[in-house]
């Protein structure tokens, strides 16, 4: 999936999970939205929050996760701080094969 918004990245992986076993890729964007009336961009997007909803990507099942449109390197920072603390497991191991 890419440049999705965040809020929908849970429901389309858990969809996606249900029909097949390959792994699922995501780079959602920051989610924030534009404004046209105010001719900017609206809305939280930290790269700490990008993180802790990966938390929830990754428990959905995907396994490979990155960034899209308005997300920055302080988001991808957060992202790999993440994804390095994760336990190494079989099923990661076996799935980038």
């Amino acid at each position: 999936m890419n440049c999705s918004a965040p809020r929908y990245i849970p429901d389309l992986v858990r969809a996606i999970r249900s029909a097949t076993q390959k792994p699922i890729v995501v780079y959602p964007n920051s989610g924030e939205v534009y404004d046209a009336a105010r001719r900017d961009w609206r809305g939280s997007g930290s790269g700490a929050t990008f993180a802790e909803q990966a938390r929830e990507w990754y428990a959905c099942g995907a396994r490979i996760i990155g960034g899209c449109c308005r997300t920055t390197p302080d988001h991808i920072r957060a992202l790999a701080a993440w994804a390095r603390a994760l336990p190494p497991s079989s099923s990661s191991a076996s799935e980038a094969k």
